[in-house]
């Protein structure tokens, strides 16, 4: 650089600083016109700078494989029993369900033993010549068979009968006729209590 270039450097510099100073001063920031306008009556003009490009800036590369899913975990261990709730409320009754089918025929049972005993009654005098003679079984049981003796006269009945007033059954015999008597027996079938 020569003693010219130099003093026109230097010249430059102070109108440069001139230009600041006096907007400065004036309370006026100096706008980028003013500035470009000293620079070029200064004859300083900057050369333009450029971006050196990278030769290792590539594309982006692609996405990688997902990788394999993990192994399952192990079991939790088992929570501890919660307590007992309520009772809840009585659920509404359920329809009645279908007839079930008949059962078979049971097996007969063993035939039953049946106590009898034997009662008696004689009657000798009648009315009109009619002598009735009846002898019941006790209260409960039942009449199974019965008969007369008589040495004369006529019998005209002979057979079950039911009291009207106690509901007892027993035997009766009619003797009609010259009667001089008729005795009367009923075999009753005895249920508890037994006959005494």
């Amino acid at each position: 650089m020569n003693r010219r270039t130099t003093r026109k450097s230097r010249l430059s510099y102070a109108t440069l600083v001139s230009a600041g100073a006096l907007a400065v001063a004036l309370n006026v920031a100096p706008s980028s016109v003013a500035i470009a306008d000293a620079i070029h009556r200064a004859g300083v003009v900057s050369a333009p700078s450029y971006a050196k490009a990278d030769p290792y800036d590539g594309r982006d590369g692609r996405d990688g494989r997902d990788g394999h899913d993990g192994h399952n975990g192990h079991d939790g261990h088992d929570g501890k029993q919660g307590p007992q709730g309520p009772q809840g409320p009585e659920g509404p009754q359920g329809p009645e369900g279908p007839q079930g089918p008949q059962g078979p025929e049971g097996p007969q049972g063993a035939q039953g033993e049946i106590s009898t005993y034997t009662v008696s009654a004689t009657e000798t005098e009648g009315v009109q010549g009619v002598v009735t003679a009846t002898a019941f079984c006790d209260d409960g049981d039942f009449v199974t068979g019965g008969g007369y003796v008589s040495t004369n006269g006529n019998i005209t009945t002979n057979g079950p009968v039911i009291s009207v007033t106690t509901q007892q059954q027993g035997w009766q015999a009619v003797q009609q006729g010259e009667a001089q008597g008729v005795t009367v027996y009923a075999i009753c079938a005895d249920n508890p209590p037994p006959h005494v």
